[in-house]
């Protein structure tokens, strides 16, 4: 009889800890690899923390934009979102629009985000 809830003791005991080591392994991995993995595709834009910088455009040429009286180049590889993340056209974007952006590490922009008006509170 002893040696029976030994048996059984150690049959379950066996698959419990494979399942809890297989889920700390796959924890750790997940929250090593967290950081490591930065851009759009981490990116929703219904942050504002998202953003390097969030305004409204003032005037917009091929390879520059003014945003809220700064100027500011565009990367050549440059995408355009919406939120959600969703890719949209340039063609979204028009003078008035609000808009948040990411800049890589030369200062340009490499995704540039339509936003919603802001809402006016009453």
């Amino acid at each position: 009889m002893h040696q029976t809830k030994r048996s059984a003791l150690r049959q379950s005991f066996i698959p419990t800890l494979f399942l809890l080591t297989v889920l700390s392994v796959t924890t750790v991995y997940e929250f090593a690899g967290a950081d490591e993995l930065r851009g759009e595709d981490y990116i929703t834009g219904f942050s504002l923390s998202d953003f390097n910088g969030v305004g409204h455009i003032d005037s917009m040429e091929e390879d520059r934009m003014v945003i809220d009286d700064c100027s500011r180049r565009l990367s050549s590889g440059i995408s355009y979102y919406k939120p959600g993340p969703v890719k949209i056209s340039a063609s979204a974007f028009s003078v008035g629009s609000r808009v948040g952006y990411v800049e890589d590490r030369n200062g340009q922009i490499r995704s540039l985000w339509l936003l919603p008006a802001k809402s006016r509170s009453k």
